[in-house]
């Protein structure tokens, strides 16, 4: 990712010129290429440019042009030919253009409806001197960050929390609400931080900023998307292949090398397998890495996993001639430095810490390659390879029983799940929480008494 910030003096009492320059020192890891600001007496924003696509050598924001005074984005745009001919812009032409160069073009043919046209990962913001707007949006998934503070004095955003930190208005007080449900599972807002007065543009969100007025709405949600028409299992099917290829294809666009995650499982494999016969049409490889226990690993696996990934993974690169294919051990990293690490370059602690050693490695191994795109299979336990059996308890619970057995008789013959997980699955947590202790000796055997939480805490916050 590259990065932005930006700052708003609504009563011109800050250097808004030498704060932003402040503000894009703190995130220049993020972008070392290029930095460059712009700024008036009340605004300032920049960009911290990291070049990985191959028309990011034609980037040259900030921008500016009618009815924008400046516009800063962090984006790849994954439908470029189509945004250029909706536009009007032959494609010889935007061959030619940086996907901000399209991001502007789109802003002023569209203004905010250009958002319901974009697919890929962005977040921008655009400021408009005459009508005294201030605009930022952040993609539809979130995979581009964007955060700000406001207060009646100022309003500033960034691409990470450290690029607010410099701002002597802005104080890294930790949330202790944050670290509450942390600590305890507990899924946080998506606007919440561990940063007290610093807060997250959610994912699929824009907000608009006048002088004592801010708006914030969601412009995209799943839940108005049309749903499909009827049809038969195979185009289904026909039609998820094609839409997953497309995502693939999508992120094979770089300056560098191409790599992925390889597991043992279905989700990293999927992706992995799908780049390599894309690429191979191109007559280019793929590396492909596979996290491996150390070779004196003899730890007891249960019945249900496998401790080394590395043969399953080893027999699915076999298929491709051109994925190379890369086994990484991480027993060389220490899991308090990599913590650290990530703390210090996501400004939150990581949801799996342990997993975050050996992704390290994975990616220190990829750096070493020359690999600039890193695909992975992020997320496919509750997409790609769920096989809904959380859902089953929804089914249950609203007496859509038919429903329920009908895909139960399915899962079983699929092998996917025996009728002990269908229960377990659809009727058991609708239980009275007694009759689940008293029905499951993993609940009998712990206290529920253990918190990792002070009990003046708990009582405090009411959990």
């Amino acid at each position: 990712m590259s990065a932005i910030a930006g700052l708003w003096s609504f009563d011109s009492r800050v250097n808004v010129s030498q704060a932003c320059r402040t503000m894009l020192s703190a995130l220049s890891i993020y972008g070392a290429d290029r930095s460059v600001e712009y700024s008036d007496s009340a605004v300032a924003m920049g960009h911290c440019m990291l070049r990985l696509l191959p028309e990011d050598r034609f980037d040259r924001q900030p921008l500016c042009g009618e009815g924008v005074s400046a516009l800063v984005a962090d984006l790849r745009l994954d439908n470029r030919e189509e945004i250029a001919r909706d536009l009007k812009i032959p494609l010889d032409d935007a061959a030619g253009l940086a996907d901000s160069d399209l991001l502007l073009a789109a802003w002023q043919r569209w203004r905010e409806g250009c958002l319901d046209r974009f697919s890929g990962a962005y977040s921008f913001a655009v400021w408009n001197a005459g009508e005294q707007e201030l605009f930022l949006a952040r993609d539809h998934t979130g995979e581009r960050p964007l955060y700000y503070f406001s207060s009646k004095d100022c309003f500033a955003f960034a691409s990470m929390p450290k690029g607010l930190h410099p701002l002597p208005f802005v104080q890294a007080e930790i949330d202790e609400d944050y670290v509450v449900r942390y600590l305890t599972a507990v899924l946080t807002p998506m606007e919440q931080t561990i940063f007290r007065r610093i807060t997250r543009l959610p994912p699929g969100s824009a907000m608009s900023v006048r002088p004592g007025k801010i708006r914030l709405w969601r412009y995209w949600k799943t839940d108005q998307l049309e749903p499909l028409p009827p049809r038969s299992d195979e185009e289904y099917l026909e039609q998820f292949r094609e839409i997953f290829d497309e995502a693939v294809r999508s992120r094979l666009r770089t300056t560098g090398g191409i790599g992925s995650d390889l597991s043992g499982g279905l989700d990293s494999s999927s992706v992995a397998t799908t780049a390599a016969h894309l690429l191979a049409r191109q007559g280019r490889g793929l590396t492909a890495f596979t996290a491996v226990p150390r070779a004196e690993f003899d730890g007891v696996v249960d019945r249900d996993h496998f401790g080394n990934e590395g043969p399953a993974a080893a027999e699915v690169a076999a298929i491709y001639p051109n994925m190379r294919h890369v086994l990484v051990d991480a027993s060389h990293l220490s899991f308090l430095d990599v913590v650290d690490h990530n703390n210090w370059l996501y400004d939150l602690p990581a949801g799996g810490p342990t997993n975050e050693v050996w992704f390290n490695a994975i990616m220190q191994q990829a750096q070493a390659a020359g690999v600039t795109v890193l695909l992975n299979g992020s997320n496919g336990n509750v997409t790609f390879s769920d096989y809904g059996l959380t859902g089953l308890s929804g089914l249950f619970r609203s007496g859509r029983w038919f429903t329920l057995a009908k895909l139960a008789v399915q899962l079983k013959m699929q092998r996917s799940a025996s009728l002990r997980s269908v229960l377990r699955n659809s009727v058991w947590p609708s239980l009275p929480f007694w009759l689940r202790r008293l029905t499951d000796p993993h609940m009998r055997s712990f206290s529920l008494e253990y918190s990792p939480l002070r009990p003046e805490i708990i009582q405090r916050l009411g959990l």
